[in-house]
C-alpha cells in the first residue's frame, strides 16, 4: 500500500513538472516574438506616443530648457559632475521623478559632466526626457522615468518606453525591468544617453 502511493505521488509529481515545464516553455516562447520589436526602429508616425497633462506640459514650456541649461535651480533640468570611481545620480524631484543612477566606473574618463531635461511634448514624440551628452557607457545605467504627469489612463504596463537613435532616424523600444505602480515609475537599464519617450 505505502509503495502505491509513493508511486502514486511520484506520477502526480512528475505530471506536475511537465505542466510547470510546459507552461514555461509557452511563456518564454512568446517572448522572442515580443522582443522583436526591441530590434526593429519604428518611424514617429508608426509608434503612438503619449503626452504630457495639458497643465504640465504648459509648465514644461515656461521653463524652455534647451535655453537654460546652466539654470538647475529651475524644474525639469538637472545636471552633475559625476565622478568614474563613485558613479552618482542625476535627476530626482527636481525632475519630477525622472533620474539616472550612475554605477562606479561606467564611463573610461575621471569625471563627467550629465544632464537631464524633461522637455515639453515634441511634435513627433510626445512627452520626452533627454539625457546629454549622447554617449555610451562601460556598464549599463539604471533610469527611473516617471509616469505620474503622463496624459495617460490605462494601464501603466502596457507603456512602452522608446529612444531615438539619431542616426538611424527611428525609434527603438527598450525592454522595460520594473513597472512601480506605487511611485508611477518605470525603471530600464540602457548603456548609452539619447531621448527617450513613452508610448503604448
Amino acid at each position: 500500500m505505502k509503495r502505491l502511493a509513493l508511486i502514486s505521488g511520484l506520477i502526480i509529481f512528475a505530471v506536475a513538472i511537465v505542466i510547470f515545464t510546459g507552461c514555461e516553455k509557452n511563456v518564454s516562447f512568446t517572448e522572442p516574438s515580443a522582443n522583436l520589436a526591441i530590434e526593429k526602429g519604428l518611424k514617429s508616425e508608426e509608434i503612438n506616443f503619449v503626452k504630457w497633462k495639458p497643465e504640465f506640459n504648459a509648465k514644461l514650456e515656461e521653463v524652455k530648457a534647451f535655453e537654460n541649461l546652466n539654470k538647475t535651480a529651475l524644474p525639469g533640468i538637472d545636471y552633475k559632475i559625476i565622478k568614474r570611481e563613485k558613479g552618482g545620480v542625476v535627476g530626482g524631484e527636481k525632475t519630477y521623478g525622472n533620474m539616472v543612477e550612475f554605477p562606479a566606473y561606467c564611463f573610461p574618463e575621471a569625471k563627467r559632466m550629465e544632464i537631464m531635461l524633461v522637455l515639453p511634448n515634441q511634435e513627433n514624440s510626445g512627452a520626452t526626457v533627454e539625457f546629454l551628452p549622447n554617449q555610451k557607457f562601460d556598464k549599463n545605467v539604471k533610469v527611473t522615468l516617471s509616469y505620474a504627469e503622463l496624459d495617460f489612463n490605462g494601464d501603466p504596463h502596457q507603456l512602452k518606453i522608446y529612444y531615438f537613435d539619431e542616426e538611424d532616424g527611428v525609434w527603438y523600444n527598450v525592454p522595460i525591468a520594473e513597472v512601480n505602480t506605487d511611485n508611477q515609475t518605470i525603471v530600464f537599464y540602457t548603456n548609452h544617453f539619447t531621448r527617450f519617450g513613452w508610448g503604448w
